[in-house]
């Protein structure tokens, strides 16, 4: 089998802005802030049903399209719902910074957990952008 061939010098800026997000959300939630969930964590995310959070992660799959927004899926039970004005451009987009926080009430939807934004201000990337080298 022939090696794939992987364009380093654009991955490893990708990598580095990844990296960067990754240490800045271990460090606050090493510094316990109150309500600082990562979104792939079920059982921190069951202990915060009902709650204001700030939920960290990045998008699952392909982001859905739906009635007056877009539903970013973080986990196999936690949805994002991103209001229309609110949408963060190139999320989910290969060679981007796809880490990002979102600030809500945490609420049950059935056997899913539902994080429903309302304003732009309620969801913001985690990390820097990646810069070209």
């Amino acid at each position: 089998m022939p090696a794939a061939k992987r364009d380093y010098a654009r991955l490893l800026p990708w990598w580095d802005a990844r990296a960067a997000a990754l240490a800045d959300f271990h460090g606050r939630l090493a510094a316990h802030e109150r309500g600082l969930v990562d979104g792939t964590d079920s059982e921190a995310l069951e202990r915060l049903v009902g709650q204001e959070v700030e939920v960290f992660g990045e998008p699952q799959g392909a982001l859905r399209q739906v009635r007056g927004g877009l539903e970013i899926t973080l986990s196999k039970r936690l949805h994002v719902f991103v209001p229309e004005k609110a949408r963060l451009a190139d999320l989910g987009r290969e060679y981007h910074q796809n880490f990002f926080y979102a600030r809500g009430k945490l609420e049950r939807d059935g056997s899913d957990l539902r994080l429903a934004l309302e304003k732009p201000e309620q969801i913001r990337r985690a990390g820097p952008e990646p810069a070209p080298r």
